[in-house]
C-alpha cells in the first residue's frame, strides 16, 4: 500500500467515525430531552396536588 492509499483510508475511517458519533450524540439529546420534558412534567402534577 502507497502513502497515498494510506491517508486516504484514513480519511475515510475519521469520517466515518465523525458521523457515527453525530448521531450518537443526537440520540442522546433526545434522551435528554425526553427525560426533561418527563421530569418537568412530573413537577408539575405533584405542585398541583399539592
Amino acid at each position: 500500500m502507497d502513502e497515498e492509499s494510506k491517508k486516504e483510508a484514513q480519511e475515510d475511517k475519521k469520517e466515518q467515525y465523525t458521523h457515527k458519533t453525530a448521531e450518537e450524540q443526537k440520540q442522546s439529546l433526545m434522551t435528554y430531552t425526553m427525560h426533561s420534558i418527563v421530569s418537568a412534567n412530573n413537577q408539575l402534577k405533584n405542585s398541583k396536588n399539592h
